[in-house]
C-alpha cells in the first residue's frame, strides 16, 4: 500500500501501480494506526514473503533549493515517524531516498541522526549517494543526486550500489525528452484519451510508447556508451 498526504500523488500511484493507497500524516495517530493495521494485515496475509518499507520524509525541507533546513521544519522531523513504522511492523527491511540536501544540513549532525536512528531498527545499514541520469531516469536540471538508505533485519545482508547504467551525457534523459511528445492538460484532467501531439522525437519517447523493447533502448543508446 501506499500513503501520502497529497490525494493527487495517490491518483497518480493507484492509476499506476496499485489500488490500496491511504491519505493523510503519518504524523496523525489515526492515519498511522490505519496504515500499521493494514500492513500488520498484509504481513499475516503474505508470512512467507519479504516485507519492505519504501520512502522517505518530504524533501523540501532538506532540499537546498529550499530555505528552512533545519530542524525547526516540522517536515524534518518525519523520518521519527518513518522509524516509529519501522519499530512497529518490524519488516524484513526498508529503503529510505532523500535529496542530498539532507547530507549537509546542520553540518551533517541530520544526517548521522538519520543514520543513528534507523541504524536502531535494524541489524544492517548501506547507504549511497546516486545521480538519476546515470539509470536512463528522466530528470530536470540541475543534476539532482538522491541519498539512499538500506537496512536489513538480516545479519549477513549486505548489497552492493546499483552498477551505472551510464556516465555519458549524450545518453541522459532530461524531462523534456521524455515529455516533449505528451498533450498539455490542465490540473487533475485525465488525458488518457488525448493523443500524442507529434511523433516520437527520440528512442526514449519510442521506448515509452511500446515501439521497441527495453532491449532494443539498451543497445541503441546506453551500451554504445558502455
Amino acid at each position: 500500500m501506499a500513503n501520502d498526504i497529497e490525494e493527487k500523488y495517490l491518483q497518480t500511484y493507484s492509476n499506476n501501480v496499485h489500488k490500496e493507497v491511504l491519505c493523510g500524516s503519518i504524523s496523525d495517530n489515526e492515519t498511522f494506526s490505519k496504515i500499521a493495521d493494514k500492513i500488520s494485515g498484509f504481513k499475516k496475509l503474505y508470512f512467507d514473503k519479504q516485507l519492505w518499507i519504501l520512502g522517505g520524509p518530504p524533501c523540501q525541507g532538506f532540499s537546498t533549493a529550499g530555505n528552512a533546513r533545519t530542524m525547526d521544519d516540522p517536515r524534518n522531523s518525519l523520518f521519527m515517524h518513518y522509524k516509529s513504522l519501522l519499530n512497529e511492523i518490524k519488516p524484513n527491511g526498508f529503503i529510505f531516498e532523500n535529496v542530498a540536501g539532507l547530507l549537509n544540513m546542520e553540518k551533517g549532525k541530520v544526517f548521522e541522526r538519520v543514520k543513528e536512528e534507523f541504524s536502531s531498527t535494524m541489524k544492517t545499514m548501506n547507504g549511497w549517494i546516486l545521480n538519476s541520469e546515470h539509470y536512463a531516469i528522466p530528470h530536470l536540471p540541475p543534476r539532482r543526486k538522491r541519498v539512499i538508505l538500506v537496512g536489513s533485519n538480516d545479519p549477513l545482508f549486505s548489497i552492493e550500489p546499483p552498477q551505472k547504467l551510464t556516465e555519458d551525457k549524450e545518453s541522459w534523459v532530461s524531462v523534456k525528452d521524455a515529455l516533449s511528445d505528451l498533450p498539455p492538460l490542465q490540473h487533475g484532467e485525465d488525458g488518457s484519451g488525448k493523443y500524442y501531439i507529434h511523433h516520437p522525437e527520440n528512442d526514449y519517447q519510442l521506448f515509452m510508447r511500446g515501439n521497441i523493447t527495453p532491449s532494443e533502448y539498451y543497445e541503441r543508446n546506453i551500451k554504445p556508451s558502455l
